[in-house]
């Protein structure tokens, strides 16, 4: 068992307690840390979480092997090293970082100290999205021509996520640091680098409003085009395809897989719901116990932050741009 530390206590840290709270055998939230401890101290004891004065106070004990990270955007980075210095394994909440120099800093000190490195782009560890990519590979779909998502949802509108994330210091780029960046590591994690793109934001209500439109081209150094598209502010909607010369798959809200090669009846399957953010925290969990690297490579997780803030560049003139490598 992971005996685990987590900075963060708001809306989204509490999601990841609940993931594994009497759910897992492998890893276990003991201690935590929170900007309003008199907010979570229910919480807190409900989960059998212990709560310490301060983020120092989790990288000094000695009662826990990791850290997970719940914290707002931009402290990331500083904490990730941190963590690494102090010894302590880490787990941070996507974006790994605003922009792929900070996020540099972040990989060279995990890699420096040799400490187990996890990402909570936890869509990557949905089954569907698992299947699609065997798929891709495998060659069942043929030579992979196109790749779409779509990925929007109401969370901010709803008042559901914390006020900090309506900065543009915390969220450049509005929807596209929030469900826009899942949707972009979804296609980086099925196509790879992205090596051009230009984008567009609309914000019809001012950026006042968590409510607005994003519509990304891409283009991948492997000659696959992409498509992404985000909104705030409707109802949440998943979807992500593949099309290629053998056939197409697409994944539809999070657990279905439909999908129709050429010569073969269209055909589908459907999994067990709600599993995703308990499985990335295992796998980051069974890392650290088995002393393995962490699935998603260090690589992939510094390409989708190229391609992130290419994006946000790509917003002020709507040129295509290309993506700076690594």
């Amino acid at each position: 068992m992971l005996k685990t530390g987590i900075a963060g206590l708001g809306w989204w840290g509490k999601e990841l307690v609940r993931a594994v709270y009497d759910k897992s055998d492998v890893i276990a939230f003991v201690q935590a840390v929170d900007l309003n401890p008199d907010n979570v101290r229910s919480f807190a004891s409900l989960h059998n979480i212990e709560l310490c004065e301060s983020f120092e106070t989790l990288l000094e004990s000695e009662d826990i092997e990791a850290i997970v990270l719940a914290t707002p955007h931009s402290q990331h980075v500083e904490q990730i090293i941190a963590c690494a210095e102090a010894g302590k394994h880490v787990f941070s909440e996507k974006p790994l970082a605003l922009n792929l120099r900070e996020a540099k800093r972040a990989v060279d000190a995990v890699q420096h100290h040799n400490i187990i490195f996890g990402l909570g782009t936890d869509r990557r560890f949905l089954p569907a999205i698992m299947d699609l990519k065997a798929m891709m590979e495998n060659g069942e779909l043929g030579r992979i021509l196109q790749v779409e998502v779509q990925y929007s949802n109401d969370n901010m509108s709803k008042g559901v996520t914390g006020n900090w994330r309506k900065l543009p210091s915390e969220a450049p780029g509005a929807g596209m640091t929030g469900p826009g960046l899942h949707a972009l590591d979804a296609l980086v994690n099925l196509a790879g680098p992205v090596a051009k793109v230009s984008g567009n934001l609309r914000q019809p209500f001012g950026s006042e409003e968590p409510l607005d439109a994003i519509s990304l081209r891409l283009e991948f150094e492997n000659g696959i085009t992409g498509l992404h598209g985000c909104v705030r502010g409707c109802p949440r909607f998943f979807r992500v395809a593949a099309f290629g010369t053998g056939g197409w798959a697409e994944v539809r809200d999070f657990n279905e897989l439909h999908y129709h090669k050429s010569d073969e009846k269209r055909s589908a399957q459907f999994y067990e719901p709600g599993r995703a953010t308990q499985q990335t925290l295992e796998t980051f969990a069974n890392a650290v116990l088995h002393r393995q690297s962490f699935p998603v490579s260090t690589d992939s997780m510094l390409y989708t932050v190229a391609a992130f803030e290419t994006v946000i560049r790509s917003f002020e003139t709507e040129a295509i741009i290309e993506v700076p490598s690594l």
